[in-house]
């Protein structure tokens, strides 16, 4: 009644904010009359709580007392209501009397709830209208209360309660790990127990629901649990019994996550309180789990998980899983799929759909974390990247990387330098000598000039040094000058004659749609959404892939292929060849095309999800994720399994042309040294042999002319 209330209040405002001013007198004549019709309803709803039976009162007490004590810290509470009946003939609304009996309960506990909370509350009823919600984004509520109403029957209790959980799991809101309080009563001898136990049975079994609390009350009550009667003091029983039951699972070996009993949590007595006043919603997860024995669903698929023998299994996220069982006491059992033709996205979906409802079936296979209708995923452990791998690029030529090694700025700057040095020595000498100062013949000439310059910048001494001052202050700027440029360039001609570099490597999608390569991957990439307007074309025109490691094995081996392919196969490819002494860089674009994070999938109110992102996040935190990641890669383990089911054969490689990740340093990398050297020895032998007969020219010229001469005289 005191919603009524609320809504004349609310139409109170409505006028005062809408009304015009003309008609000042008749809206305050309205508001006068609203205001005296919602005492009037307050009035009589304050009469109903004097009308509730002592039963009735103390549950409404009861339930107040757990909301208030361990559901309103919290956010948000919702509040379920079954249905009522509706007469065929006639539209208005007709109540039995246990409905009316119904009503007042749940009309009482909803003022007194609602006056002292801070925190949403929402109330539905089954087959009321529901408002319309125009935006996606839904609060997940913390708390649930559901009252079944009161039944003759323990079918009609579990159908209430079956088709108001339907109604909240239909709504965006829902929450399965939210506290639930199941208020319900009923009005026949039955084992209140059994039926506690068909309550949490439902809600377990078929709605992931494991945070339940049963409040249960019953007129000639015949409970046949003596264990939990003996431990209620004999003076505390009373008419008045309102039990609580709860479940709990992972208590012993035999009670893992099966449902095998209602456990009694605590009685409210007749004196208005608790009898033995315990948490009523303790920790249900607890830290060790007596060796329970857990399904971890996969597929073979290298290297995360590969069979060593019959049901004996090795890999990455088998060494994880069972390092996080070994921590919970957790045993696993693994129910492992063949690895078939099927894609990968196919191997996915079977996977996930495999766990088992209501249970703590793990699915793990190089998961990529998204949303399931049927599952939930831990926090993601592995990062991993698709990318473009690209022919890596072909080493430079040694002879066109020792013009690369100054750009041709400092060449041309350097040549100017040279030239200008030749003129100014030669100046210098010559103004000297006008000056009667004695210098040295060498400096003299151009010719001589040039051969000094030549000899300075390639660290050879020249034949005699200069005698006036200028010139020797100028010789001496040389020297300096030429050691540090020889010395930046030397160091540079040592590096390039070992490494000389690489050719224009593949960097963009430009770059590989210019290069002419072909390129290809697999059918199941064509459901990742690519941004870049370039990927149209390369749909059209790309290759289909059976097998990505034939395709990664052309990529490297040809140099005429790419393709999109995971960072974490990739490295296992590479890893492989490295057991085969095959060495070979593995190149990719700069951008890559997506990054996808891989985590485990448990099914929905699984209790060890809260454990395993527990230790997860510590795990890798600590970088042990990354640590156990090489470790594996390097492990010599890996070499006894075939790459995938195709079983790429490695002796294809061309180890002798693919051996390009590192170089020994040998004589042919100094050929190009001894070929300069030839060269100038060439050079020198050429030039001595013109000077020899260009000197010889001149003597018989210069004889033949003394003899013509003598000739002559006579």
């Amino acid at each position: 009644m005191v919603y009524f209330y609320y809504i004349f209040m609310n139409a109170k405002c409505f006028i005062l904010n809408f009304g015009s001013i003309h008609r000042k007198m008749q809206l305050t004549t309205i508001m006068i009359f609203l205001e005296y019709l919602g005492i009037f309803h307050l009035t009589f709803s304050m009469n109903n709580l004097e009308q509730l039976t002592a039963e009735q009162r103390h549950i409404v007490l009861c339930v107040d007392n757990i909301v208030h004590r361990h559901l309103l810290p919290r956010k948000s509470l919702r509040v379920s209501l079954p249905s009522v009946d509706y007469n065929v003939t006639s539209p208005t609304l007709t109540r039995t009397h246990l409905q009316e009996y119904n009503f007042n309960m749940v009309d009482t506990f909803l003022r007194i709830v609602t006056d002292g909370a801070r925190c949403s509350v929402e109330v539905s009823r089954i087959g009321a209208a529901q408002p319309e919600i125009l935006n996606e984004y839904f609060l997940k509520h913390d708390s649930y209360i559901i009252f079944t109403g009161i039944h003759k029957e323990e079918s009609d209790i579990i159908s209430s309660l079956s088709e108001q959980l339907q109604e909240l799991q239909n709504e965006g809101s829902w929450n399965y790990r939210a506290r639930f309080v199941v208020v319900t009563s009923v009005h026949i001898n039955v084992s209140i127990q059994e039926l506690a136990f068909k309550i949490l049975k439902e809600m377990w079994k078929y709605y992931n629901v494991m945070d339940v609390l049963t409040v249960m009350s019953v007129s000639n009550i015949t409970f046949n649990d003596t264990v939990v009667d003996s431990a209620i003091p004999e003076g505390n029983k009373s008419e008045i019994d309102i039990q609580l039951f709860s479940w709990f699972p992972y208590t012993s070996p035999t009670h893992c996550d099966k449902l095998k009993e209602a456990v009694l949590v605590d009685r409210w007595n007749s004196d208005g309180e608790f009898v033995l006043k315990v948490n009523l919603f303790p920790e249900k997860v607890p830290k060790t789990f007596h060796k329970c024995s857990t399904k971890v669903i996969s597929f073979i698929n290298p290297p995360a998980l590969m069979e060593i023998s019959d049901n004996n299994y090795t890999g990455l996220e088998v060494n994880f899983v069972e390092f996080i069982f070994k921590r919970l006491n957790l045993t696993a059992q693994y129910i492992v799929s063949p690895n078939t033709k099927e894609t990968y996205y196919r191997m996915l979906m079977q996977t996930v759909q495999q766990l088992e409802p209501s249970s703590s079936d793990i699915a793990v296979g190089l998961l990529p974390l998204h949303s399931h209708a049927i599952a939930e995923a831990t926090i993601p452990y592995l990062y991993v990247k698709l990318s473009w791998y690209v022919p890596c690029p072909k080493p430079a030529s040694r002879w066109k990387s020792i013009h690369k090694i100054f750009g041709s700025l400092v060449w041309t700057c350097f040549s100017a330098v040279s030239i200008l040095a030749v003129i100014i020595m030669w100046l210098l000498a010559k103004y000297e000598t006008q000056l009667h100062v004695r210098e040295s013949p060498n400096y003299k000439t151009i010719m001589y000039c040039i051969y000094n310059v030549l000899a300075i910048t390639t660290g050879v001494s020249v034949p005699q040094k200069p005698i006036s001052l200028s010139l020797r202050i100028f010789f001496i700027a040389w020297v300096w000058y030429a050691i540090a440029m020889t010395t930046v360039y030397q160091a540079y001609f040592i590096g390039f004659l070992v490494n000389p570099g690489f050719e224009k490597s593949i960097t963009t999608l430009n770059d590989l749609l210019k290069s002419g390569i072909e390129y290809g991957y697999q059918v199941e990439m064509d459901i990742l959404t690519f941004s870049d307007p370039l990927y149209k074309s390369i749909t059209r025109k790309r290759k289909i892939c059976n097998s990505v490691y034939q395709c990664l094995q052309r990529v490297i081996e040809r140099k005429d292929f790419a393709t999109i392919f995971d960072s974490f196969h990739a490295e296992y490819f590479r890893t492989k060849l490295l057991f085969h002494n095959i060495h070979v860089p593995v190149c990719t674009l700069e951008e890559d095309v997506i990054m996808y994070r891989v985590s485990m999938f448990m099914a929905k109110g699984n209790p060890l999800l809260h454990r395993f992102n527990k230790l997860t996040t510590r795990v890798f935190e600590a970088g042990l994720i990354e640590k156990r990641l090489n470790d594996f890669m390097s492990s010599p383990r890996l070499d006894d399994h075939p790459i995938d089911d195709d079983d790429t054969n490695f002796s294809d490689f061309a180890t002798n042309e693919l051996n390009t990740y590192y170089s020994t340093f040998s004589l042919i990398h100094l050929q190009v040294v001894f070929y300069v050297l030839l060269i100038g020895q060439i050079i020198s032998t050429f030039v001595f042999l013109v000077e020899v007969l260009y000197y010889r020219a001149c003597i018989t010229a210069a004889n033949n002319t003394a003899l013509y001469r003598a000739q002559r005289d006579h």
